[in-house]
């Protein structure tokens, strides 16, 4: 018991020491660590009217249009208004790939497989925006 009474005083003593010495500390922005900074815009998203070539055939394609605003939860997936097996084709567009169908154990599933459901864990939309570092480590050979 005097053991858990002098462990919480030592934490709460070193609380009390960061807190009051907060100002002293920087980040690598040279920002205290309770300020908060201005969450940047975010860079506008491509809307292509084709689809990206992939550089292999499982690559998870990119998404070629705006996705600010989807919503995609466990209840309601808006992606598959679109992209759902059966309304794809009269939209003329790319239909939830197979894959996306079966469960971990192999088993064909009616609709999507839980583990396919969010989108977004593989699939991305491209943006605009330029590199925030530039790469000179990699050089392009003819």
């Amino acid at each position: 018991m005097k053991t858990i009474g002098l462990t919480s005083l030592l934490i709460v003593t070193v609380s009390l020491s960061l807190w009051a010495a907060e100002e002293s500390f920087t980040t690598l922005r040279d920002r205290g660590i309770l300020e908060q900074s201005e969450t940047p815009p975010l860079a506008p998203q491509e809307d292509l009217a084709h689809r990206r070539v992939r550089d292999h055939p499982t690559e998870a394609p990119t998404i070629p249009h705006p996705i600010n605003g989807y919503t995609v939860t466990k209840e309601f997936n808006q992606c598959l208004l679109c992209h759902d097996k059966n309304v794809a084709p009269m939209l003329n567009a790319p239909t939830v790939g197979v894959s996306h169908f079966t469960d971990r154990n192999g088993e064909y599933l009616i609709n999507v497989a839980p583990r396919r459901y969010f989108c977004r864990q593989c699939h991305v939309a491209q943006t605009t925006s330029n590199p925030p570092v530039n790469n000179s480590s990699m050089t392009t050979t003819p």
